[in-house]
């Protein structure tokens, strides 16, 4: 079959130049690709054909830094209750509200913020790297946001990004602080019903060992056990300690 010329042919960037006989011979499939000069930098790059004419292909990167800044131009929307003292900051690409303290304003105001799958907030800066607001919010300093120690957010509620919600700790105190998984039949972290033995079981997980708090006919009994199992073993970490007073935990 007679190659097709794409000498001159602009895609994107991207001008053709003349075919790269040496990048086509490595190509394991042997498909045809083409030295090609970007019309933004200058480079010379080596561009398979069909990703050229499909549009796959219209640039080498370049200019991600470019769309990167572009981007952090952006601004988000800033609600601030005065009585308070917090500020609602809103997501670009969601519109769900996180809330900061207003004292850390000047620190956020900056950056164009986006909710991640993970439901965290994120920016990026000019060399790609990725920034969570609560780790900025936490260290105080971009640069430290980038060491390996584990922030959790206290309430579990990933929006509340005020400093009150958040707190150093370690990869097992991360775990034990998580909401309640959807197979859950309680409606109680730690506490189900096997039907087996017809009781409600009651355990804790240290460490990814499971820990078992024993099986009860009364549920209640089952819940104060769970409680009781995460005053001794999680301490402040202790998701739901919100309910240790109804429950009588002291």
């Amino acid at each position: 079959m007679r190659r097709k010329d794409l000498s001159n042919n602009i895609y994107g960037c991207l001008q053709v130049i003349d075919i790269d006989e040496k990048g086509t011979q490595e190509e394991k499939k042997k498909r045809l690709h083409w030295n090609c000069k970007c019309l933004k930098c200058g480079k010379i790059v080596s561009i398979r054909g069909e990703n050229l004419v499909s549009g796959n292909t219209t640039g080498h990167g370049c200019d991600k830094s470019e769309k990167i800044s572009a981007k952090m131009k952006r601004v988000n929307q800033f609600i601030v209750d005065e009585d308070t003292n917090i500020i609602k900051l809103i997501a670009r690409n969601t519109g769900n509200m996180f809330l900061i303290d207003k004292e850390d304003y000047d620190l956020v105001k900056d950056y164009c913020w986006y909710e991640d799958k993970s439901k965290y907030l994120i920016t990026r800066l000019p060399d790609n790297r990725r920034i969570l607001l609560h780790r900025l919010i936490f260290f105080r300093n971009v640069e430290n946001t980038f060491n390996n120690e584990k922030i959790d957010h206290d309430s579990r509620n990933k929006y509340d990004c005020r400093k009150q919600n958040l707190r150093k700790c370690n990869f097992s105190q991360n775990a034990q602080n998580q909401s309640i998984p959807k197979n859950n039949t309680s409606g109680i972290m730690g506490v189900n019903y096997s039907p087996n033995d017809k009781k409600w079981r009651a355990y804790v997980s240290v460490n990814r060992k499971y820990i078992s708090l024993g099986y009860y006919t009364d549920k209640i009994q089952a819940i104060i056990a769970r409680l009781n199992g995460e005053k001794l073993y999680y301490k402040d970490f202790a998701p739901q300690k919100h309910l240790f007073e109804k429950y009588g935990i002291n």
